[in-house]
Parts: structure tokens; C-alpha cells; sequence
């Protein structure tokens, strides 16, 4: 709760905040003999320093930034986070009008962008704090996560849930936030075999994998698969309970 955060505001005068988080070694990943193969093997990561979204984001932030009548979220709420979205409605319309509507404000050598699988990962685990626990910030879902035995079948308004240790809301449940990276279950084995990764991206096989990245689970999920360090995977198109949360920072490589 202690980390410094950035408040952006937009033209319109809406604005919204991102948590720094301090960049570090981690271990990514599962040990657990229960995991799902493609959570193994462990491996270490180094990121940079990142921003991260305190919340998902939110309907009222979508229709700010694309336009009042364009929302495509099945469960409207202005601060409900934004779902039913592609991977491409983020990267190819979202993301570049907002970075259009910041340039002359946003720290200098960043952009806004989605998460990679190890900045999320290590956001919801904490940062340099590394904390061990199952969900973000709790050991057990409830008291930090919307799933499908409280949620009533529909997402809630972001931040009714206690946070993480970074102050962080929402990474587990809720909606399923999607990432940066195209996804292979192979992909942490290659990264071990590399050793110490830095900054990493996902892998560059975007005609081969026709999946990214999702993490941190939905309101109509389980529990397994709410955990911060469940990897889940989505088709790039517009889905119920897919949503994204905003990374400031610099474009990550791939492997």
C-alpha cells in the first residue's frame, strides 16, 4: 500500500492511478506437483520498474477514451471493469487513442500498454515483497476475489474486494485480464533453459499461437483458477468477463 503512485488525467477530466512497482529477480511460476503443466517449470525473471493499474479498467474509462456509446461490456456499471473486448479492441483502438490523449503528460520513454505475463504475475504476488500466498493478497479467495460462488454470475464494481500488498484490487476474479503476450505452454521451459530472463514478452510466434495470455481468473470461475500464478489462455476475440488492466512502462522483449 506504501508504493508511489502516478495519477494520470486525461483531457476530459477523468483520471485514473498507477501503482509503481519496483522492478526484481523472481521466481515465475508453479511448483506444486497440483499445478497445470503449463504453470511449470519455475523460473527466474527480471523486470524493470513498471506502473501498474490500481483497478481493471473500467467501463467509464473505455467510454472516455473510445466514445460515450461504445460499450461492450455484457454487465453495464460505469465502474464495473470493461469486458467483452478482444485483444485487438485493446491494441489496436484503445491503447493507441490513449496514448495519443497523454503524450504531453505520461513520464517521458513510457507508453501505456497491456501486462506482460511476468508483470502481472509479480504485481499480484507483491513485487519485492514475494508474497506467497494462493490469490493476491490472501490466501483464500473470498475476501479478495469475485469466482463463481459469490459473484452471483455477473462482474462487480471494481474495488469492493480488500487489495493486495501493493494496493492493488480486483487481479484475482472478477474478470480474466488479458496480457501482452501470445501464449505456449512450452514457453517457461525455454525460458529456463535461457536462465535469468529480463523483461520478457512472451514468445515471437504470433501466426503459430493464436492465443494470449489471460490471468487472475473471472467472476464464473473456480478458485484453481483464480490463483495469481494460473496461466490462462484466450482467442482474440471479444469474450464475457475478458477484460485488461494498463501497465506505463517501456515495450518488454520477446523471445
Amino acid at each position: 500500500m506504501n508504493e508511489p503512485a502516478f495519477r494520470q488525467h486525461l483531457p476530459s477530466g477523468v483520471s485514473f492511478e498507477m501503482v509503481c512497482v519496483e522492478g526484481g529477480l523472481f521466481m515465475m511460476g508453479e511448483t506444486s506437483e497440483d499445478a497445470y503443466a503449463w504453470e511449470r517449470p519455475q523460473h527466474p525473471v527480471q523486470l524493470t520498474t513498471f506502473h501498474i493499474g490500481r483497478y481493471p479498467v473500467t467501463q467509464a474509462l473505455w467510454k472516455t477514451v473510445i466514445g460515450q456509446h461504445d460499450n461492450p461490456s455484457e454487465f453495464p456499471g460505469d465502474q464495473r471493469p470493461v469486458e467483452n473486448v478482444s485483444w485487438e479492441d485493446i491494441t489496436r483502438h484503445f491503447l493507441p487513442e490513449l496514448n495519443r490523449l497523454t503524450a504531453p503528460s505520461r513520464p517521458e520513454n513510457t507508453i501505456y500498454r497491456l501486462p506482460t505475463e511476468a508483470e502481472w504475475e509479480y504485481a499480484a504476488r507483491g513485487g519485492k515483497a514475494d508474497d506467497a500466498r494462493m490469490f493476491a493478497g490472501s490466501e483464500t479467495l473470498d475476501p479478495v476475489g469475485w469466482y463463481e460462488a459469490n459473484s452471483n454470475g455477473e462482474t462487480k464494481t471494481v474495488g469492493l474486494k480488500a487489495p493486495n500488498t501493493l494496493g492493488l484490487y480486483d487481479l484475482s476474479g472478477n474478470i480474466y485480464e488479458r496480457c501482452l503476450d501470445c501464449f505456449d505452454e512450452s514457453y517457461y521451459q525455454t525460458c529456463l533453459e535461457e536462465g535469468v530472463v529480463v523483461d520478457p514478452g512472451g514468445p515471437d510466434h504470433f501466426i503459430k499461437y493464436a492465443l494470449r495470455a489471460a490471468r487472475g481468473g473471472s467472476f464464473y470461475q473456480d478458485d484453481r483458477r483464480c490463483r495469481v500464478r494460473y496461466r490462462g489462455s484466450a482467442p482474440n476475440r471479444p469474450l464475457t468477463g475478458f477484460g485488461f488492466r494498463l501497465v506505463l512502462g517501456i515495450l518488454p522483449r520477446l523471445s
